[in-house]
C-alpha cells in the first residue's frame, strides 16, 4: 500500500493495470474473432472438397489497417478515400502475389460476428467466389471494432 504518494499518483498506479487488462482483453477478442475467421472460410472449403487456406502472417498484417481505416474514418469500401487499394496496401508491405482477393464486411455486434460476417460473404457471388476459389492458397483476416461496429478485411491470395 502506497501512503506517501498523493492520491492521483496512487489511483493512476492502479488504475494502469486495469485499463492494460482491457486492452488486452480486447485484443484477445479480435484475434478470437480473426480466427474464427479463417475457421468458417475452411470449413466452407473443406465442405465443397477444397484445401483450407493457410493463415499467411505477411496478409495477417495488412488486413487491419483496411479495417481499422474504414471504422476510424468512416468509410466501408474497398479503396480509401484516398484511392489506394488492396494491391496498393499490399505492395506497400512488399507481398509479392500472382493472383489476390479482398472481402469486406461491417457488422454490428449480435452474436458471433465471424460466423455472420462468413454467412454473409457465403450469400454474396463475388465474396462467395473468393472464399471458394481454388486458386487461393492464403489468406489474412483483420478486425477493427469501435462500437458496436465490427469492421472485417480478409485477404486472399495466390503468392509468387
Amino acid at each position: 500500500m502506497i501512503l506517501a504518494v498523493s492520491r492521483g499518483v496512487a489511483t493512476l498506479v492502479f488504475a494502469l493495470p486495469i485499463f492494460a487488462a482491457a486492452a488486452l482483453e480486447a485484443a484477445a477478442d479480435v484475434t478470437a474473432i480473426e480466427r474464427g475467421v479463417v475457421d468458417a472460410v475452411n470449413d466452407a472449403r473443406r465442405d465443397r472438397g477444397l484445401p483450407p487456406l493457410t493463415a499467411d502472417p505477411r496478409l495477417t498484417q495488412v488486413a487491419p489497417g483496411h479495417s481499422c481505416a474504414m471504422a476510424e474514418r468512416g468509410f466501408f469500401d474497398h479503396a480509401a478515400p484516398d484511392g489506394s487499394t488492396m494491391g496498393d496496401r499490399l505492395r506497400a508491405a512488399g507481398v509479392r502475389y500472382r493472383s489476390a482477393g479482398e472481402n469486406i464486411a461491417r457488422i454490428q455486434s449480435r452474436g458471433d460476428p465471424a460466423v455472420r460476417a462468413v454467412t454473409g460473404w457465403l450469400r454474396s457471388e463475388g465474396h462467395r467466389e473468393n472464399i471458394l476459389s481454388p486458386r487461393f492458397t492464403a489468406t489474412g483476416v483483420g478486425v477493427c471494432q469501435v462500437g458496436r461496429s465490427v469492421y472485417f478485411t480478409q485477404l486472399f491470395l495466390l503468392p509468387r
